[in-house]
This record gives structure tokens, C-alpha cells and sequence, in this order.
């Protein structure tokens, strides 16, 4: 086995480093991305509510004629 340079030992380090962060940084992109879809599907849910009501007092003002 030969010697590694500087440069291969700095890569090695860089990659371990990598590794080490690698899990945690994926965890929190999920947990960000859950977070959001869960905003998201709360908005939406709230938009729906919103456009029921609407069509609602459409329907009304169809049906009264105001």
C-alpha cells in the first residue's frame, strides 16, 4: 500500500466530514419539507373553506336574485 499525499488525505477527510453530515442534513431537509407540505395542505384546506363560502353566496345571490 503506498503513501497517500496531502491532496488524498485531504479528500479522505473532506468525504469523512461529508458522511458525518450527511444524515443530519437529510433529516432536516425532511423535517423542512414535512413542515411545509404540512403549511401547504393547511392553506389549501383554508382556500377550499374559503371557496365553499363563496360559492355558497353565489348560489344564494343566484337563487334571490341579488
Amino acid at each position: 500500500m503506498t503513501e497517500q499525499t496531502p491532496l488524498e488525505r485531504l479528500d479522505e477527510a473532506i468525504n469523512e466530514i461529508r458522511e458525518c453530515f450527511a444524515r443530519p442534513l437529510a433529516e432536516q431537509l425532511l423535517d423542512s419539507s414535512i413542515k411545509y407540505m404540512r403549511h401547504a395542505e393547511a392553506r389549501i384546506k383554508e382556500l377550499e373553506a374559503e371557496n365553499s363560502k363563496l360559492k355558497a353566496h353565489d348560489c344564494w345571490k343566484e337563487v334571490t336574485g341579488g
